[in-house]
């Protein structure tokens, strides 16, 4: 593959990912030749300096994308979601294994006979509510709760194939509030973004994020679009790749979940069938996707709308992370994130 990437900033020291995100940084002079299709960043940490590549602007003629700059998450969110509900796992709120009805008693029975793992699976068979008709309602809900009139409404199908599920996470996080009395907002802030030191995040666009050119144009008239949604459940946080980085080295040191939930949770618990020809196992965790098993097993999510990119590749017996985020969808996160996850000097 190419090389892809031009401003280079290293953040000296494994203590990058536990500190603020302003710690010292030293740029560096670009040693590679650029692919004009990337516009985004890259970031790779094996545990101890993490390395930052940017190259790009927040829009045609905008400033510059810097180690700092927020993106779009997209669905790597969901992995986030899955912590909150493996969180209160630990705490012995709930169980996988629950019928969703023993927390939201209110839901019909297609939604209330699912387990509380289906949602987290892709296998609770509810769709997708996240469409065009939505983004006004979407905009306006203050909770995932609101959201629940959303999933009723869209269309469905029987459970139990992996069938990729945005409203199965919204559902998650209804749940979660039902549970802890917080919004998802306001638990996610007390239990993901705090602990992790993740101060760039939010749920809400600012205008100095790398969005895609159309995004800036709905972000600036204020009409909701793909993009500048308010994060949830299912995904679309806002933040920078340290961020993101600084929540895949807390979950790997225990600091989020126990070590046994964090196994369960990062665990093919639905594979994807049929087998591919490399013969690697394939599924999704709760909340997580996963690739492989034993030392070579690596875990992450990726994400993708049109003029976004995001993927978030983590491999725990090495403790190598990668994070690369982009606002445009020419040269994608994914493929990316693989290149540098096999060969880290191309960061």
């Amino acid at each position: 593959m190419k090389a892809f990437l031009s401003r280079r900033t290293v953040i000296a020291g494994s203590a990058f990912l536990l500190s603020s995100p302003g710690a010292a940084t030293r740029a560096k002079a670009s040693c590679q030749p650029l692919s004009p299709d990337w516009s985004g960043v890259v970031l790779f940490n094996d545990g101890g300096a993490s390395i930052v590549r940017a190259q790009g602007n927040l829009y045609t003629g905008g400033p510059a994308i810097t180690a700092e700059t927020r993106f779009n998450i997209l669905s790597l969110g969901k992995m986030i979601t899955g912590v909150l509900v493996g969180q209160l796992v630990d705490a012995g709120y709930v169980r996988y294994s629950d019928p969703v009805s023993v927390h939201l008693p209110d839901l019909p029975s297609r939604i209330g006979d699912l387990r509380v793992g289906d949602l987290l699976t892709h296998t609770s068979g509810l769709g997708d509510y996240i469409e065009a008709e939505n983004f006004g309602a979407i905009a306006a809900a203050r909770s995932a709760t609101d959201l629940l009139p959303l999933v009723l409404a869209a269309p469905h199908e029987a459970p139990g194939a992996p069938t990729y599920s945005n409203s199965g996470y919204a559902v998650a996080g209804a749940l979660i509030e039902r549970i802890t009395g917080q919004t998802y907002k306001d638990r996610l802030s007390e239990h993901v973004f705090a602990p992790c030191e993740m101060r760039s995040a939010s749920l809400h666009p600012r205008a100095d994020d790398a969005l895609a050119e159309p995004a800036y144009e709905a972000l600036r008239s204020g009409r909701p679009s793909v993009g500048t949604l308010p994060g949830g459940p299912a995904g679309g946080a806002f933040m920078n790749a340290g961020d993101m980085a600084r929540f895949a080295q807390t979950l790997l040191s225990g600091r989020l979940v126990s070590d046994a939930t964090r196994d369960v949770i990062t665990s093919i618990q639905a594979e994807r069938q049929p087998l591919a020809a490399d013969g690697i196992r394939r599924g999704w965790g709760f909340g997580f996707g996963v690739r492989g098993e034993g030392t070579e097993r690596s875990i992450g999510h990726t994400g993708g709308l049109p003029g976004f990119s995001a993927a978030c590749r983590i491999q725990p017996s090495l403790g190598r992370i990668v994070v690369a985020l982009a606002n445009q969808d020419r040269l994608g996160a994914a493929e990316v994130s693989s290149a540098v996850m096999a060969n880290p000097d191309l960061c």
